[in-house]
C-alpha cells in the first residue's frame, strides 16, 4: 500500500491546528462548491489589499485559514451573505499540479532505478489505440513530463540528493488557490477533484502497475484503480477530450472503465524480467492484443526508438547507469501518435514492392 510521506509537522510547522478540519461531504458538486466558498473568497480577497505578500508568504496564508476556520459562525456569515459566487472558471487559470508522482520508498537503489526506469519505458506502449504516451497532455504545462515530477535522476545529477530535493515539488510551498474554507469553516480543494494523478510507488516497482488517483473536493480518495502502463493512454485521451473522469468512475463511460481498469488487464507482471523477458510473457499470457506475436527484434526496434542504448546497458547488465534523460521527449507526442509504426510502414512497403514483407520465420499479419 501507498504510504503518506509527510507528516502533519511537515505540511504545516507545529502540526496542523485541530481547529482546521477536512469538510466532511465527498459528493459537493461544482455549484454547491462555489456557493460554500464565496465567503472564504470575499475575505480572503480583503484581506490581500491589506497583506501584500499574501501570495508569497505561507505564514500569513496559514493565518487566514486558522482565523477563518476557528472564528465564529457569525463571523464567517458575515462574508458569506455579502459575497458573489466567483467565477466558475476562477479554478482553471491554476496552474495544475505535477499529476506524475513517484512514492517509491527509495527510488535510487540499483534495483528500483532500474525497475523504474523499465515502468517509464513501458508507459510508451498503447497497443494501436490511437493514442500517444499518456501523459502527453501534460506537455503543456511540463515539458519533460515523461518523468515523475517528484524525481531527480541521479546519473545527469552533479550534486547528491539532498532531502530537500527529494521533497513534492507541487507541495512545497503550497499554491494559494488550491485550498479554500466553506462557511463552516471546513477545508476544500477546489481543484483537486478536476485531475487525475498517477502514482508510482514501491507496488509498482514489484508487480509493474501504476495507481491511478482521484480525489473528492474534501481530499479523500473518491476513486482508485490499479493499472498497467499501456492501458493508461486510452484513459488520459478521453479524459482531455471530455475533460471528467467519468472512465474510472464508471458512471459515464462503463464500458470503457470495463476495458481498461479491469483487473484481467491489469494481472500483475514480474519486473525482474529484463524488457524484452517482460514482452515475452505478456504475450505468452495474451496480454499484448494486436501484438501477441510481435517478435523479439520487433520490440528492440521499437524501444530503440523511446529507449536508445537501454537494451545494450541490459545485456551488459550496465542498465543501473542509463540515464532517464535519454526517453524520449512526448511533448507534442508527433511521432507516437501511432504505436507500433514500423510494423504498419513495412507491411506498406511490401504492398508497394519496395522490400521484404518481413524477416525470415513465421508470422501472422
Amino acid at each position: 500500500m501507498t504510504k503518506i510521506t509527510l507528516s502533519p509537522e511537515e505540511i504545516w510547522s507545529g502540526g496542523i491546528p485541530t481547529t482546521v478540519r477536512l469538510h466532511p461531504d465527498v459528493d459537493l458538486d461544482d455549484d454547491d462548491l462555489l456557493e460554500e466558498i464565496k465567503g472564504w473568497c470575499l475575505f480572503v480577497e480583503e484581506s490581500r489589499a491589506q497583506i501584500p505578500d499574501l501570495d508569497k508568504d505561507v505564514t500569513y496564508r496559514r493565518a487566514l485559514i486558522q482565523k477563518w476556520a476557528s472564528g465564529d459562525q457569525s463571523f464567517r456569515d458575515s462574508y458569506h451573505q455579502r459575497a458573489p459566487l466567483p467565477a466558475t472558471d476562477v479554478w482553471d487559470t491554476l496552474r495544475p499540479s505535477q499529476p506524475f508522482i513517484c512514492l517509491v520508498d527509495q527510488p535510487y537503489t540499483p534495483e528500483n532505478y532500474v525497475r523504474i526506469t523499465k515502468l517509464l519505458i513501458l508507459l510508451y506502449i498503447h497497443l494501436g489505440r490511437d493514442c500517444g504516451h499518456p501523459f502527453s497532455h501534460h506537455g503543456v504545462w511540463y515539458p519533460t513530463s515523461q518523468l515523475p515530477g517528484s524525481l531527480l535522476d541521479p546519473a545527469t545529477s552533479a550534486s547528491a540528493i539532498s532531502p530537500e530535493d527529494r521533497a513534492l515539488p507541487s507541495w512545497s510551498p503550497p499554491t494559494w488557490g488550491m485550498i479554500a474554507l466553506t462557511r463552516a469553516g471546513t477545508v476544500v480543494f477546489p481543484n483537486l477533484s478536476c485531475q487525475a494523478f498517477y502514482i508510482l510507488d514501491d507496488q509498482s516497482c514489484q508487480d509493474g502497475c501504476l495507481l491511478l488517483l482521484r480525489f473528492a473536493p474534501n481530499g479523500q480518495v473518491a476513486h482508485q484503480a490499479r493499472m498497467l502502463p499501456w492501458n493508461l493512454g486510452p484513459l488520459t485521451s478521453f479524459r482531455y477530450s471530455l475533460w471528467h473522469f467519468g472512465e474510472v468512475r464508471g458512471h459515464v463511460t462503463p464500458d470503457i472503465s470495463h476495458t481498461y481498469t479491469h483487473p484481467r488487464w491489469n494481472r500483475p507482471i514480474d519486473m525482474q524480467f529484463p524488457l524484452l523477458g517482460i514482452m515475452a510473457s505478456l504475450a505468452g499470457r495474451a496480454d499484448l492484443e494486436q501484438f501477441n506475436d510481435a517478435s523479439q527484434e520487433e520490440w528492440a526496434e521499437e524501444f530503440e526508438r523511446y529507449v536508445p542504448g537501454f537494451l545494450a546497458c541490459e545485456r551488459q547488465d550496465r542498465e543501473r547507469e542509463y540515464s532517464w534523460g535519454r526517453l524520449a521527449e512526448i511533448a507534442g507526442d508527433g511521432p507516437l501518435t501511432q504505436y507500433n509504426h514500423l510494423r504498419h510502414v513495412r507491411k506498406l512497403a511490401a504492398l508497394q514492392g519496395r522490400c521484404p514483407p518481413w524477416p525470415a520465420g513465421p508470422r501472422r499479419l
